[in-house]
């Protein structure tokens, strides 16, 4: 390409070099695909583009923060429509605009109770009345927090006798 430039400053005939440079990019090898599975600090545009390249993902983080309190959650209605598999059509000026014909989305958010509160909070009301909550499963387990349970089994000696035997 460097040549290419210093051909045309010099004004000198440049068709064989851009049939060369043409042959070269038609040559290039095609970059291999690896699709991302799981995302976590995404916006929905992302998760819309993502699921385009490849129609199976999840949304998944042990920091329900990072979901809560990203764009991710002010677009429910896009996370609605993956979960209810109907074709996804995004259409952008900025950017070429796709289908995803059957979109598989997970989300798998953990959080501690006070960051959900909060989000019911600021946007409990759109995510019930949209139908968010609804397709939700919540669990609360119970805190095993300060307290580890022992099992003391009995010792079992019935082996000892064959094992030192192999050892002598």
């Amino acid at each position: 390409k460097r040549e290419l430039k210093k051909r045309v400053a010099k004004q000198e005939n440049t068709k064989e070099l851009e049939e060369k440079i043409e042959k070269i990019e038609l040559a290039k090898p095609i970059r291999p695909f690896f699709p991302k599975f799981i995302l976590s600090d995404v916006t929905p545009p992302a998760v819309a583009r993502s699921l385009f390249h490849w129609p199976s993902a999840g949304i998944i983080s042990d920091e329900g923060g990072m979901i809560f309190n990203s764009p991710t959650a002010s677009n429910l209605g896009l996370l609605n429509k993956c979960w209810d598999g109907d074709a996804l059509h995004v259409d952008r000026t900025s950017s070429e605009s796709f289908t995803v014909p059957n979109p598989r989305l997970t989300v798998s958010i953990m959080t501690q109770p006070k960051t959900l509160a909060k989000f019911l909070t600021n946007r409990g009301r759109l995510a019930r009345d949209s139908g968010f909550i609804a397709r939700c499963l919540f669990a609360y387990p119970t805190s095993t927090q300060g307290y580890r349970q022992e099992y003391v089994a009995e010792p079992h000696w019935h082996h000892t006798k064959t094992h030192h035997e192999r050892m002598l």
